[in-house]
């Protein structure tokens, strides 16, 4: 998704959250999965990553306007930005599960943030933090994978909590027919044995016209090369 909204003509920031936060670390002999602390340590714990990267993502936006003023006297191989970046319109945050919870949660907070995607999200560390009640008016698009909305009682908890608030803030919900959690992200485009969904690329691209950000051109949407398919970067 990244790489199709910057070939569309749009700033692309995608930074590392400064806590390390993410669903699964890589470790010798085998990756780690947070999985193993629900319901006991993980909710707390994950309540308050959700704080600290919202305020990545916020502090990431204050860098790009320094970009563009030509404030990094640290990079001056960036100078060639300064002055080039339309950043009137705030930015749009997107993720998928917990950073699609994350992506809400900017909503929700900062009203730079002028648009949500959220790829099959995450929302119980936003339940926690009692953000949902909060009035919003950011604009969002959710979409679901519909085989992870109808198993398991907690992900299904987890859905109709996204499906309150994105009706309650007139936002936009697509349930992807057939797809499970990890077939809704840009993950889905590595795995072997996954589905590529392009039906992506034209709701994304309808969302972000509807907000005024207009893409300067519009590259086919394509999926990878087999390599990639066969050769995971992970």
């Amino acid at each position: 998704m990244a790489a199709l909204l910057s070939q569309m003509g749009f700033i692309v920031l995608v930074p590392d959250h400064t806590d390390g936060s993410a669903s699964r670390a890589r470790s010798c002999p085998s990756p780690i999965y947070y999985e193993s602390f629900f319901h006991t340590k993980e909710r707390p714990h994950r309540a308050r990553q959700l704080l600290h990267r919202v305020k990545d993502i916020r502090d990431t936006f204050e860098w790009t306007k320094s970009l563009n003023a030509g404030n990094l006297p640290d990079h001056p191989e960036l100078s060639k930005f300064a002055n080039s970046l339309d950043l009137s319109s705030g930015y749009v945050a997107a993720g998928h599960s917990f950073g699609g919870g994350t992506s809400i949660a900017c909503g929700i907070t900062d009203d730079q943030c002028t648009g949500v995607i959220a790829l099959d999200p995450w929302v119980v560390c936003v339940l926690d933090n009692d953000l949902f009640e909060r009035p919003s008016s950011t604009p969002i698009l959710s979409i679901t994978a519909d085989q992870g909305a109808s198993k398991g009682g907690y992900w299904r908890k987890n859905c109709s909590h996204v499906t309150r608030y994105v009706n309650e803030n007139e936002g936009k919900m697509v349930l992807m027919e057939g797809a499970n959690h990890f077939d809704v992200c840009d993950l889905s485009l590595y795995l072997r044995d996954n589905l590529y969904f392009p039906a992506h690329d034209s709701l994304i691209r309808s969302f972000l016209n509807d907000l005024d950000w207009l893409a300067t051109s519009t590259p086919p949407p394509t999926p990878p090369p087999a390599f990639l398919r066969h050769h995971p970067p992970f």
